[in-house]
């Protein structure tokens, strides 16, 4: 029973569109433009589930089953099967011509079935419109045929071990391996006369059996089977017929082991003679595979031989290469190169040594270059040196830590050495102490309204003592011993004259 088609398209679950699609063609002339639409959509349906399922051969019944829909199936597919067959998309299987593979046809059988009975035929088909009227007939599509054509040609090349020995098979056993691609023999036979045709398989009959010869690897067309394919061919049934006679021998020697082992029991005459007929049988199976061999011995060195007259033929065309080549020179001319090679490579040799040594006012010893480099060197150090000497000093003018002013009014008296101040939560009077200075410039004097009691006793000549300066900074000597006084205790409203004498002291 034929299998539902897999490859519909999108508009197939549409009702309404699919109602039109399955009713019968009306007249193309009412509606041109429908009626191609609707003819395209069958056609190209048909020929795309041919590809999908290797399908070859089709019919009106297989073709209503398969595009069956809802219980119902496509009224219009006889017209077209009618339109692909006038487009030669697909023929009739009755025009496929007279099977070479069935019967020895002579080639005046042949042209008179091919050239004259065929296309009267279908003249008298086609006119009487009588070969879409039965549901039964026959279709090929002609593409898919190709196609599976193509196929067997290919894997009958690619088992192949030697052309020699491999090329001709009989019909029987290429039909066997063709199984899996073909659904039928009718098929089979379909697709051998095709191969036929296009001359890439040619049949022959001998007694009994139908030998099929394929085209051999780089030719277009096959070659007519010769008598060596003959002989080759008798050898390779010769050994077929001896393994199946082997295959066979060692069943009823399996067959009389059972029979020995039943009849022990009931009749040990029979056993024996059973168990002599196993011997027998076994000493006859020996010679059966000794011949066995030898055939196949045979057909081995027919490939190597093969093989072989390859090589010879290599090794022949590979000396007429050489004579030619070694022809047109000569020892002499050989040797002549040869020195005129030396000396232009002596002379390149030269011309890169003047290259190599340069300039000679450019000598320069190495002791001298490296002396220079120790300078550079050292010069870096000396720098690197001076740059951390600033870092330090910029340091510690960072950690530099001075009293805090005051914050009492000038209006109350302070008593020294008794104001307490808070430095980082410890409770601790102002004291003669010891500090560390790094000024970036040179001293100025503060103006004296911001001047506090703190620094009038404070000598600026006492700071640091005069030394040079590098970057614009004082590097020299510092007086890092510099002991601030005690806070003196003055009257608010002292003479002004004495309170700027002992500021600007």
């Amino acid at each position: 029973m034929e299998s539902q088609a897999t490859n519909l398209p999108v508009v197939w679950s549409d009702d309404t569109r699919m109602s039109v699609l399955f009713a019968p063609f009306r007249e193309k002339s009412l509606n041109p433009s429908s009626w191609k639409q609707k003819m395209s959509f069958w056609s190209q349906l048909i020929l795309e589930e041919s590809r999908c399922s290797l399908t070859s051969i089709i019919d009106l019944n297989s073709l209503q089953i398969k595009f069956s829909r809802n219980g119902k199936v496509p009224l219009c597919l006889d017209v077209v099967l009618e339109d692909l067959l006038r487009s030669n998309t697909i023929k009739m299987l009755s025009n496929s011509g007279s099977s070479p593979v069935k019967q020895r046809p002579s080639w005046l059988t042949w042209g008179y079935d091919t050239f004259l009975k065929t296309p009267v035929k279908w003249g008298i088909n086609y006119m009487s419109s009588s070969q879409t009227e039965s549901k039964d007939t026959k279709y090929i599509v002609i593409e898919v045929l190709h196609k599976k054509c193509d196929q067997i040609v290919q894997d009958h090349q690619c088992g192949l071990y030697c052309e020699v020995t491999d090329s001709v098979i009989e019909y029987s056993q290429l039909w066997k391996k063709s199984q899996s691609l073909c659904a039928n023999e009718t098929e089979f036979d379909i697709i051998l006369e095709e191969l036929v045709k296009q001359r890439k398989v040619t049949v022959h009959h001998e007694n009994t059996h139908t030998i099929i010869k394929f085209v051999n690897k780089g030719d277009k067309t096959v070659k007519p089977v010769s008598k060596r394919d003959m002989e080759i061919f008798r050898i390779k049934m010769t050994r077929d017929m001896l393994t199946d006679k082997i295959d066979s021998l060692t069943s009823d020697i399996d067959k009389l082991k059972k029979q020995a082992i039943g009849m022990k029991k009931t009749s040990k005459t029979q056993a024996l003679r059973c168990l002599r007929q196993k011997r027998i049988i076994e000493s006859r199976i020996d010679k059966l595979t000794g011949s066995l061999d030898i055939l196949d011995n045979i057909l081995n060195q027919i490939s190597h031989s093969v093989s072989d007259e390859m090589v010879v033929k290599a090794l022949e065309s590979g000396n007429h290469v050489l004579k030619s080549l070694t022809g047109k020179t000569s020892t002499d001319h050989i040797a002549n190169v040869m020195d005129e090679l030396a000396e232009v490579l002596e002379q390149q040799a030269e011309i890169q040594d003047q290259i190599s040594s340069g300039p000679s006012g450019l000598d320069v010893s190495r002791e001298e270059l490296e002396a220079e480099l120790e300078d550079i060197m050292r010069d870096e150090i000396k720098e690197k040196d001076s740059e951390l000497l600033i870092d330090d000093i910029i340091s510690g003018l960072t950690d530099l830590h001075l009293p805090k002013v005051p914050s009492a009014s000038i209006d109350q008296p302070v008593s020294p050495l008794q104001t307490p101040e808070k430095v980082t939560g410890i409770s601790t009077f102002v004291s003669p102490q010891k500090f560390s200075i790094t000024p970036r410039t040179s001293p100025q004097k503060l103006p004296s309204p911001n001047r506090t009691p703190e620094h009038q006793q404070i000598s600026q000549s006492n700071l640091y003592k005069q030394s040079p300066m590098v970057d614009g900074i004082n590097t020299g000597e510092l007086d890092l011993s510099l002991e601030l006084p005690d806070v003196p205790t003055f009257t608010p409203y002292a003479d002004i004259n004495k309170k700027e004498a002992c500021l600007d002291s």
